[in-house]
């Protein structure tokens, strides 16, 4: 009885530990998706800047403002081998559009915005495909079946050990 009380309480902190892992998903999904739109938004006004020619001076701030969030969210992915890698490619493509920004490069700048936003793809595309059954989810399942097993034998064992009492009671009679 104590070896399934503990397996269940094994069982619930499974389940816990697996819903904030969860949140931990839902959130970084959640800010992959809002620096891709800002990105997004400002590739186009950097094409509108390009098309008219103008200065990119207050496209080099918001470019800025996306690298730095894509620093914060390299922080917050850094344990997910997974997608840490296209987190760093999206972070040093934002800062190299920054740099163009600066110097007037709008075509180039605009293909280093292209980079960042194929990279953030990627990482909400592999977040997002993490939403699926994982080997803690079945670990857990597993863990449930087990526990199942194990009051099932609990209980065989209840009716052997009460059709063993009998038959002592039988026999020393």
């Amino acid at each position: 009885q104590a070896v399934i009380r503990g397996l269940q309480q094994l069982l619930a902190k499974l389940e816990a530990t697996r819903g904030l892992l969860d949140a931990d998903r839902d959130a970084s999904l959640a800010a992959v998706r809002e620096v891709f739109e800002k990105q997004e938004q400002l590739r186009d006004q950097t094409k509108q800047a390009a098309a008219a020619k103008s200065d990119p001076e207050k496209l080099v701030a918001q470019q800025n403002d996306v690298a730095q969030d894509l620093r914060k969210l390299a922080e917050a992915l850094a344990d997910n081998a997974d997608v840490r890698e296209l987190v760093e490619q999206a972070r040093a493509a934002a800062t190299e559009a920054r740099t163009d920004l600066f110097e007037s490069k709008l075509p180039e700048a605009m293909a280093d915005q292209d980079k960042v936003l194929a990279s953030l793809a990627e990482v909400a595309e592999r977040l997002a495909a993490d939403s699926s059954p994982t080997e803690n989810n079945r670990s857990a399942e597993e863990m449930k079946a087990l526990v199942r097993d194990l009051e099932a034998a609990k209980n065989e064992m209840a009716a052997i050990q009460k059709q063993q009492a009998e038959a002592s009671r039988s026999a020393e009679k």
